[in-house]
């Protein structure tokens, strides 16, 4: 568990950055865009919770995350990241994933979020990039829950489970308030942001991501 936890340490350190300042969009930002960044968003959490574990402990996502290069390819599109910029972010997330090291897979998916922040911070729209930090801090935490418990939470999965996800409900709340996403789905988001003191909030974060996962799918 140590490990797990110093391997997600240097990711979470990169997804939760510094402040930037905040550039008025010149148009609203259009909510296919709001929604992709959430789930880009989600699926980057979710490859970074899975791939703190060695290979013959991953699976595929049981919550339905993106996990495919043309998903991730369709979000970036939609986030009009270029094909070049796209291609290597989606390499670089699959790849992260697919390889026995975790420290190297883990090394390879901060490049690539690396990449995708970037692109985000500097663009027209930057309420984007705290859209998908909010994504990537759920997604994380509802992947965690079975990363520790493949699915049956337990009650001695409770205090690693606040260990491994504090970053994410740390910073949670101010990217929210930056991502200038629509009301409803702001509080869905804001709801999954609960103190976890039993194996009831471990389950009670897995059904808000999965509520928020319909909701952006709904926006599209």
């Amino acid at each position: 568990m140590r490990r797990g936890l110093a391997l997600t340490t240097m990711v979470l350190a990169l997804v939760a950055g510094p402040a930037c300042g905040r550039k008025p969009p010149l148009v609203p930002v259009a909510p296919l865009a709001q929604a992709a960044a959430v789930q880009l968003g989600l699926a980057a959490g979710s490859f970074v919770a899975q791939g703190s574990q060695p290979m013959e402990l991953r699976k595929e996502s049981s919550l339905g995350f993106a996990r495919s290069e043309a998903d991730l390819l369709k979000f970036m599109g939609r986030l009009q990241l270029s094909d070049s910029d796209a291609a290597r972010v989606a390499s670089g997330m699959l790849d992260g994933f697919a390889d026995p090291n975790p420290a190297t897979g883990s090394q390879l998916t901060a490049d690539a979020m690396t990449q995708v922040m970037g692109r985000l911070e500097a663009s027209p729209y930057p309420e984007l990039l705290w859209a998908f930090k909010a994504g990537y801090s759920v997604g994380h935490m509802a992947e965690t829950v079975n990363v520790l418990s493949r699915g049956t939470p337990q009650p001695e999965h409770v205090q690693a489970f606040a260990a491994l996800t504090a970053k994410d409900r740390e910073t949670l709340p101010a990217d929210l308030d930056q991502s200038g996403l629509p009301a409803e789905l702001y509080d869905a988001i804001l709801a999954a942001n609960i103190e976890v003191r039993s194996v009831s909030d471990m389950l009670a974060i897995v059904r808000a991501c999965l509520k928020i996962k319909l909701m952006v799918a709904q926006m599209t």
